[in-house]
């Protein structure tokens, strides 16, 4: 799959590509139409430079997100709060968290048990990463309901679909570039 143009935010070319890539897996239509949504949903002048953190935020915070139940294990727990805390802190003040702080996040709690959430910190400095943590929080929700299946497999990926198409429809247009040229 081509990553679609984003100028400025690879974030969102990367996480489109993985989600398109996890929805193709049992439903090509699907993820076309959700290429077309995508670039649908861009609007001209928006800025999209908080995607990425209320995506992340979303994702290790929600009681829906599909790795919700998986980072209330203890021995993630720990870990996934402060990787939550730092996007919690980028999403309120605009402020990207420095490279110390999210160093130190990387390496809360314990050895494999963090490394979801370490992924996650790592994101913050690397679009690709960013796709990586799409991956990780898709093979999260199968693991957690191994039984059940592609369905849950399938549901993490077009939860995620949704969330990034919401975010981006919900990010503001800067006044100097509007549709209207306004």
């Amino acid at each position: 799959m081509k990553l679609i143009a984003c100028p400025k935010n690879e974030e969102i070319a990367y996480l489109q590509d993985a989600i398109y890539e996890g929805i193709g897996k049992t439903d090509k239509p699907e993820a076309l139409r959700f290429t077309e949504k995508i670039i649908d949903t861009i609007q001209p002048g928006a800025d999209l430079s908080m995607v990425w953190p209320r995506f992340a935020l979303q994702l290790l915070s929600a009681s829906d997100s599909p790795i919700y139940e998986s980072l209330q294990q203890n021995s993630v727990k720990d870990a996934a709060d402060v990787v939550a805390s730092l996007y919690r802190e980028w999403v309120a003040t605009g402020i990207k968290p420095t490279k110390d702080l999210w160093d130190a996040a990387g390496v809360a709690g314990d050895g494999d048990a963090a490394w979801a959430a370490a992924r996650a910190a790592r994101a913050a400095g690397d679009a690709r990463v960013a796709a990586l943590a799409a991956w990780d929080a898709a093979w999260s929700a199968r693991a957690a309901a191994a039984a059940a299946g592609d369905t849950a497999w399938d549901a993490a990926w077009l939860w995620m679909r949704d969330l990034l198409l919401r975010l981006i429809s919900e990010s503001p247009i800067l006044a100097s570039e509007s549709k209207n040229g306004d």
